[in-house]
């Protein structure tokens, strides 16, 4: 825990704001980066009425991709963009080799979503990512975005900007490298929320 808490800058900020009867309102608060949280950010909130005692809550924010610097559970260190550690999948000429990322998304909104990748090949037969949103409806769209072959040992940015569907049920980012004599290293998750889509 002391090598955490020196690696990792926390923060203590009062941030007072007011409502009225019947209002609500939308808080924005400061966090050094939740690229390099891939942990959880606890919020207490204190609410204090005109009348009667304070109510005490303490809520946990979760980042929008877990481990998006794979400082946590990365497989590499030699290979690297942010941080310490990267995740690497090795050649392998069968199998399906590929790790899974939970994204962290609310329906009804656009995001942009961007990945740094590497590899020292393109032999394989597929090689790449891939965003996958899942709605209740059980419809699976799934987004590839395009890399240039030509950047061999070269990192390069795989992005994406998506809308999730009203009833998402789930977003999940595929990393992959299959049936490849190649290696491959995925670093730096990066989603940021765009808003929510105007209705009507």
């Amino acid at each position: 825990m002391e090598e955490a808490r020196r690696e990792l800058p926390l923060t203590v900020t009062e941030q007072p704001f007011r409502v009225g009867p019947q209002q609500a309102a939308e808080v924005a608060f400061g966090v050094v980066s939740l690229r390099q949280h891939y942990l959880t950010v606890r919020v207490a909130v204190t609410v204090t009425p005109e009348q009667g005692e304070p109510v005490r809550r303490e809520v946990l924010v979760l980042p929008l991709a877990w481990d998006g610097s794979f400082e946590a559970l990365g497989t590499g260190e030699d290979q690297v963009v942010d941080g310490q550690r990267s995740l690497k999948l090795g050649p392998s000429l069968e199998g399906y080799q590929h790790r899974t990322v939970s994204l962290w998304l609310l329906p009804g909104h656009s995001y942009r979503l961007s990945v740094q990748m590497r590899r020292d090949g393109f032999e394989a037969r597929v090689y790449g990512t891939a965003v996958v949103v899942r709605s209740w409806q059980g419809d699976l769209p799934i987004m590839r975005a395009p890399v240039d072959t030509g950047k061999v040992n070269e990192w390069q940015t795989a992005s994406y900007e998506f809308t999730t569907p009203l009833d998402l049920e789930r977003a999940l980012l595929y990393l992959y490298n299959v049936g490849s004599p190649d290696t491959a290293w995925f670093d730096d998750i990066y989603v940021e929320d765009l808003g929510p889509v105007a209705s009507g």
